[in-house]
């Protein structure tokens, strides 16, 4: 469990709502720790109430609701045999408690720290999205993250793209020089692709043109690297 809340938090990072995030979490939890159930209590003044459950085999939270009351009465917390919960304090006052239980291996009080890690951090997230969602505005951290994701993943065929047309250029002939041209209007296209990717992620700061050599390649960065009519014709016939 070691490296754990990091790893459960990122797969949770695409959830826009709270309840979406909660069920995502104890879910990642559980997984993450080899626990066949986890439970997310929310605490009020002595009183709990159910933030979100998990269990592949059982629907039913009652057992393992009881199982977190002592912990959530004393907020002190508790670790036996295959069982862990851990109250979780915001500025000093037990907010939650999380727990899992019937894990593969037996629990030690190293786990309950990495617990309230997670947990704090998972109650700031979700408390957050229920806040946007009561005001009604949409939440901007998620918007983003996805955008960033999708950068990622476009630029990876971009990437492969740019190789091929790399790759052809060596191989040609010299005396090939139509086709070098339009090679060279491809890898223009994916610098351009890239540019607008990152211009995107980056707070809308505009980025430095870049600076390519050859009349042909001044040319298609002046048309925004449209291809040219030439260059639709030679592969459409």
């Amino acid at each position: 469990m070691n490296h754990f809340p990091r790893t459960v938090l990122e797969s949770c990072r695409h959830a826009s709502t709270a309840r979406e995030f909660a069920s995502l979490f104890v879910r990642r939890v559980a997984m993450a720790t080899g626990s066949e159930f986890c439970i997310w209590i929310e605490c009020d003044h002595q009183a709990a109430r159910l933030i979100s459950f998990y269990s592949p085999t059982s629907a039913d939270s009652s057992s393992a609701f009881l199982l977190c009351t002592p912990v959530t009465a004393s907020g002190v917390g508790q670790c036996s045999g295959r069982f862990a919960a851990a109250p979780l304090r915001i500025r000093s006052q037990v907010c939650a408690v999380l727990a899992i239980g019937d894990r593969l291996t037996a629990s030690d009080p190293e786990d309950l720290l990495h617990l309230e890690e997670l947990g704090q951090a998972a109650w700031l997230r979700w408390e957050y999205l229920r806040r946007c969602e009561s005001l009604r505005v949409d939440s901007p951290a998620g918007d983003a993250t996805a955008l960033a994701d999708l950068a990622h993943e476009l630029r990876q065929p971009l990437s492969a793209i740019e190789a091929l047309a790399s790759s052809l250029e060596i191989i040609l002939p010299a005396n090939e020089a139509r086709a070098r041209e339009h090679l060279q209007e491809i890898r223009l296209q994916v610098t351009t692709a890239d540019r607008m990717l990152t211009s995107r992620i980056t707070s809308g700061t505009p980025l430095p043109q870049p600076v390519f050599e050859g009349s042909k390649a001044a040319a298609a960065e002046a048309a925004n690297f449209a291809f040219t009519h030439d260059t639709i014709a030679s592969v459409t016939h």
